[in-house]
C-alpha cells in the first residue's frame, strides 16, 4: 500500500491490510496507491475499511490482476482508478493529478459548505442569544414595574389609602404617569 504518488512530498509503505488502515486512521493523506495483494487480506477490503472512515480521499488500484471482475469491484469498493501492472508510470501520474486536482476543486466546495453551516450555526446562537436577552430584557421591565408598583403603593398605604383602592387605581395612576414623561421610542 503506497499512501502518496510520485512527485508528492512524502511517502509511506504499508505491508499488510492492519498496517495500512492503522496508518490511514492515524495519519492524514492525499491519496491512497493500493496493490490488490497484502498479507492478511487485501486491497479491496483495505479499501472498503478506508471508505468506513475517509469516503472522498482518492483511492488507484495498481496491481498485477488483470481480472475484469475484480476491478470492477475495486471501482465498486470506492476506487477511482486501477492500473494493471506493468503500471504505465505517465498514466498513474496523469490519474493521480487529475484526482489530486478534482480533490481540490472538491475540497473548496467542501471549504464553501463548512463556511455556510458555521455561518448557519452562529446565526442560529445570534437569534436564540437576542431571544434570550429579549426575554432577559422583558423580565427586567417586569421586574421594576413590580418594584415600582411595591414602592407606589407603599406610599399610597402611608398616605392612609387602602390595598383594594390602590389595586382597583393601580393601571389608571401608572398608565397617567407613564404618558406624563417624554420617553423616547427605543
Amino acid at each position: 500500500v503506497t499512501c502518496t504518488y510520485p512527485g508528492a512530498d512524502s511517502r509511506v509503505v504499508a505491508d499488510s491490510v492492519a498496517s495500512g488502515f492503522l496508518l490511514a486512521k492515524t495519519e492524514y493523506f492525499d491519496l491512497y496507491i493500493l496493490d490488490l495483494q497484502l498479507a492478511y487480506g487485501d486491497g479491496i477490503e483495505l479499501c472498503k475499511r478506508l471508505r468506513t472512515f475517509d469516503p472522498n480521499t482518492p483511492v488507484i488500484f495498481c496491481t498485477g490482476t488483470s481480472d475484469e471482475s475484480v476491478r470492477q469491484k475495486a471501482l465498486q469498493t470506492g476506487a477511482q482508478a486501477y492500473f494493471v501492472k506493468p503500471i504505465d508510470y505517465f498514466g498513474l501520474r496523469d490519474t493521480a493529478d487529475s484526482l489530486m486536482r478534482q480533490k481540490e476543486l472538491a475540497g473548496l466546495e467542501a471549504r464553501m459548505a463548512e463556511i455556510q453551516a458555521i455561518r448557519d450555526e452562529i446565526n442560529e446562537r445570534l437569534a436564540l442569544v437576542s431571544f434570550k436577552l429579549r426575554k432577559l430584557e422583558i423580565q427586567n421591565i417586569k421586574a421594576q414595574d413590580r418594584a415600582l408598583k411595591a414602592k407606589a403603593s407603599q406610599a399610597f398605604s402611608d398616605a392612609g389609602g387602602t390595598r383594594a383602592d390602590f389595586e382597583r387605581m393601580w393601571p389608571d395612576i401608572y398608565e397617567q404617569a407613564m404618558n406624563s414623561f417624554d420617553i423616547p421610542e427605543a
